[in-house]
């Protein structure tokens, strides 16, 4: 069984002029398609299979990364569960000329081992926390895990009480409407038939 620090992957994208969405700095949403892809990476490499984005339990961007920086993302995972796995992702941002590195974003995201049904299937791999860094990981993972958990329940339940509300309101004009569409093409699908949740972001 690996170990948290086993599981890591890097991945380096130099941030380009196209990549930014404010004043000389990256997108939020392409930073969270590369955050996605670094925990994809990281997550089906431990399930040897197809994996989907379930959740994302934070993102907390702590500063901006300027065009012309090095995006550095490291992602581990570090729980499993029976079908799903959360992967810590971090990011810090490079100045090539100096060499200097800053903290500019972590997160939680959770994955799910799915067939080609697309339908959630058991990992059928562990991991082994070494050392009390790890297992300290581990448990803040179960921590956030029961915290999403009883956040779906409740969620649930809210929906299933608004049902009858919300079908009687369809007609209402609320005076403004957004809608957005998108083909899903070959180039944004990941596993096959499954489009990549980083391409929706």
């Amino acid at each position: 069984m690996p170990s948290i620090a086993e599981t890591a992957v890097e991945m380096i994208e130099w941030v380009f002029p196209e990549h930014a969405g404010g004043p000389g700095q990256i997108h939020g949403g392409r930073m969270m398609e590369w955050i996605t892809k670094a925990g994809t990476l990281a997550a089906s490499r431990v399930a040897h299979g197809t994996v989907v984005l379930g959740a994302m339990d934070d993102i907390d961007f702590l500063h901006p990364v300027k065009v012309g920086r090095i995006a550095i993302l490291r992602a581990r995972v570090e729980y499993v569960g029976t079908s799903s796995l959360e992967v810590g992702v971090r990011v810090f941002a490079e100045d090539v000329l100096t060499g200097e590195r800053q903290v500019t974003l972590n997160s939680h995201l959770v994955f799910v081992k799915v067939g080609d049904d697309v339908r959630p299937r058991p990992v059928g791999a562990k991991i082994e926390p070494e050392g009390a860094a790890e297992a300290a990981l581990v448990e803040a993972a179960r921590a956030r895990r029961e915290q999403r958990l009883a956040r779906f329940a409740e969620r649930a339940a809210r929906l299933a009480e608004s049902a009858e509300v919300d079908q009687d309101a369809s007609d209402v004009d609320v005076g403004w409407r957004f809608e957005s569409a998108r083909s899903v093409l070959p180039e944004d699908a990941l596993f096959g038939n499954t489009m990549f949740v980083g391409k929706m972001l």
